[in-house]
């Protein structure tokens, strides 16, 4: 598994979809992994990364405080399976010594880390399949026009631009 932060969310270019791109980037390397969310999701992703508080609880906010309240700990996030281009995560929970694996969507369990301090994974294989180097403009530049040609359908096929 390979450690990850969240680098940022960003629109798709297909406004009529109303879809959004989470980029995980590995720790210590040049790859990111883009993973297309829905619009709720783009938002609390969002809104965890800046920091901002609500008077009451949102619904991921909501998930940490029972979890909390329950004396149960997240302790990692791994985004583990591609299976007809949709991506699948686990969220690890920790109580009392057992640890205990729940399937999740991906962008509902980096919503739920980012809230949490738990680490985010991605599966080597994924990684090695689907995900991009970065690391100076032209490469950046190459990316930002690939994506502007995209569908969602068209990520779990996704091959980094030459």
């Amino acid at each position: 598994m390979i450690e990850v932060k969240v680098t940022g969310v960003i629109q798709s270019p297909d406004l009529d979809r109303r879809s959004y791109i989470v980029l995980l980037k590995e720790v210590g390397g040049d790859r990111v992994l883009p993973i297309w969310i829905g619009e709720n999701e783009a938002m609390a992703i969002m809104i965890a990364l800046e920091k901002i508080n609500y008077p009451r609880p949102l619904t991921h906010d909501l998930i940490k405080l029972i979890v909390e309240a329950l004396g149960v700990k997240i302790i990692r996030v791994v985004v583990c399976d591609l299976k007809d281009d949709t991506y699948y995560a686990r969220v690890f929970i920790q109580k009392n010594g057992n640890i205990i694996s729940i399937d999740a969507r991906p962008s509902d369990s980096i919503a739920v880390a980012l809230r949490s301090n738990a680490q985010i994974f991605v599966d080597d294989k994924i990684i090695e399949k689907n995900g991009m180097l970065i690391g100076d403009e032209e490469k950046l530049g190459k990316l930002k026009e690939y994506l502007k040609d995209l569908n969602p359908e068209d990520f779990g096929n996704f091959k980094i631009p030459k």
